[in-house]
């Protein structure tokens, strides 16, 4: 990103930060968590499919960061969303007639 703006990679993450309050990978990691946090709630999507998706390498890294932003691992975080909230119906269903 800093090449992009033709800055030191040092200047691009100093003038992020001020800009935004956190540094780049942060914010990175955090637009990841909240991509990931969507997907378990609007897919059936595995855990290895989700982070592989938003671009998390390590799936413990993924479990605790998750943990540490929602208060929930990603199983518990799906879980209980679903028990409030009804899941996604899957394409095609067989109860799709009109009554």
């Amino acid at each position: 990103m800093a090449a992009s703006v033709n800055l030191s990679p040092s200047r691009f993450q100093h003038l992020f930060k001020v800009e935004t309050g956190v540094a780049p990978l942060s914010y990175l990691k955090a637009l990841r968590i909240e991509e990931a946090r969507k997907l378990l709630e609007t897919t059936f999507l595995t855990n290895q499919e989700i982070i592989a998706r938003v671009g998390i390498r390590d799936d413990s890294h993924f479990a605790r960061d998750f943990k540490k932003a929602h208060g929930l691992s990603p199983g518990q975080y799906r879980a209980r969303h679903y028990s409030q909230n009804t899941p996604p119906a899957p394409a095609g269903g067989a109860d799709s007639s009109i009554g």
